[in-house]
């Protein structure tokens, strides 16, 4: 599979939260959006 870089807005909850799991297990680069609770998205990403 081919690696990607893939932005995802609203990354932090539902459809967004789950394509991100999805998309960093499978070792793709992500990029995510949010507007101002920096500090859920940061505890997302600490948890890969």
């Amino acid at each position: 599979m081919n690696k990607k870089t893939i932005i995802i807005i609203g990354a932090t909850s539902g459809i967004g939260r789950a394509l991100f799991e999805k998309y960093a297990a499978d070792g793709n680069r992500i990029a995510i959006h949010f507007m101002s609770n920096f500090h859920k998205p940061v505890r997302i990403m600490n948890r890969l």
